[in-house]
């Protein structure tokens, strides 16, 4: 099952899927949130980023809403992945956000390789 996905980098109008993982250089793991194109099983972005020092809840995120994921957030929010944004924070020159996720909804979504 496929989400689509477009942006203004491109003319294509993808159908997405996810793959859930996790950054593994920390003490307590954050999730990774990849995106992948359905039709080819090319990874198109990571949704998430990783920032060792923040704690987070086992059904929050960061997502990364900035640079070349501008419209992600919203993107993710339409399709009922990002169910709440908790906060912003500090990451480098940019913001990103702290958001609930609904893990049932990516695994719904989720990539077969």
């Amino acid at each position: 099952m496929s989400i689509r996905y477009s942006n203004k980098y491109s003319d294509n109008n993808y159908r997405a899927s996810f793959f859930l993982g996790r950054y593994l250089n920390t003490v307590r793991s954050q999730r990774a949130i990849e995106v992948i194109d359905s039709d080819t099983g090319e990874v198109l972005f990571t949704a998430t980023v990783h920032i060792p020092d923040e704690v987070l809840k086992d059904d929050e995120v960061i997502i990364k809403s900035y640079s070349e994921n501008e419209g992600v957030l919203q993107w993710l929010y339409d399709n009922g992945i990002v169910t709440e944004i908790v906060r912003n924070i500090q990451c480098g020159y940019c913001l990103a956000q702290v958001c609930k996720v609904d893990f049932d909804k990516i695994k719904a979504h989720e990539y077969k390789y």
